[in-house]
């Protein structure tokens, strides 16, 4: 699909369809329903993402996972979807940093900057990869000037519990407020002066 061969990603996508069907390997299951996700048009592709992520609970294979949640957040980023973009591809990026898959962290990396983080998660950078996945995930609605009440009903939490996580973020990235967090990543919130 990237080197603009359509056709070809078909036909090579039908071959592993049939390998699937004779072998029944659920990880290659999950696999090619990413590749189905990728060669969709419209707002086909993210039902198909669903169905790949759910595939992949069935089987032990964390990187295939995350290569899925690298494309589910992709296509969410293309499709101006940027909020939405954020939870898989930050789980991706732990997982890549984890296996030390560097140029799949690499890519991931890229993809949250360009929705607009200008400090993006690493475990180099022991300041900010010291947040967990529900930290960053809390901190990047809060850079973009979500409310913590918007928060909790976003992530399914209370509150007092969005307010811990984001005191444990401004504890580890050594700031003291909103407007601070906003700053060091690159939020797009406007907060008023």
């Amino acid at each position: 699909m990237r080197a603009g061969r359509p056709d070809e990603a078909r036909r090579v996508l039908d071959r592993l369809d049939a390998a699937v069907a004779a072998t029944g390997r659920r990880g290659r299951r999950a696999a090619a329903l990413r590749c189905r996700a990728l060669l969709a048009r419209g707002g086909g592709a993210g039902p198909l993402f669903t169905a790949a992520l759910k595939a992949h609970r069935d089987v032990d294979e964390p990187l295939e996972r995350a290569r899925t949640l690298l494309c589910q957040g992709q296509w969410l980023r293309r499709s101006r979807r940027r909020q939405d973009a954020y939870q898989p591809l930050a789980a991706a990026l732990e997982v890549f940093e984890s296996a030390e898959a560097k140029p799949w962290a690499e890519q991931t990396r890229h993809e949250l900057t360009v929705l607009g983080l200008r400090t993006v998660p690493s475990a180099d950078r022991p300041d900010l990869g010291a947040l967990t996945p529900q930290e960053w995930r809390i901190a990047w609605a809060a850079a973009q000037g979500r409310t913590s009440r918007e928060i909790a009903a976003e992530v399914l939490l209370s509150v007092r519990t969005v307010d811990y996580h984001l005191g444990n973020v401004y504890r580890k990235l050594g700031v003291s407020s909103r407007r601070a967090l906003i700053r060091q990543l690159g939020g797009s919130a406007e907060l008023p002066t």
